[in-house]
């Protein structure tokens, strides 16, 4: 395990919780899109929506970044 050197907590592999909510503000809205157009078949739409739009909206506020959320 690693330790930051001037305190502060890791959040997963991210060392500034910042970091991880500023890749998942990128990173959410591909879900999002897919489930709200017609690009995949419906089945694949609810899956979409359901685990990785609502997820990744989630631990962006999870994250306790002050800037993203």
């Amino acid at each position: 395990m690693r330790q930051p050197r001037s305190g502060g907590w890791i959040y997963g592999p991210y060392v500034n919780h910042n970091h991880y909510a500023g890749l998942m503000e990128m990173l959410v809205p591909i879900p999002l899109i897919v489930s709200l157009t017609r690009l995949a078949p419906p089945k694949v739409r609810a899956v979409a929506c359901r685990n990785r739009g609502g997820d990744g909206g989630e631990t962006i506020f999870l994250s306790g970044s002050r800037g993203a959320a």
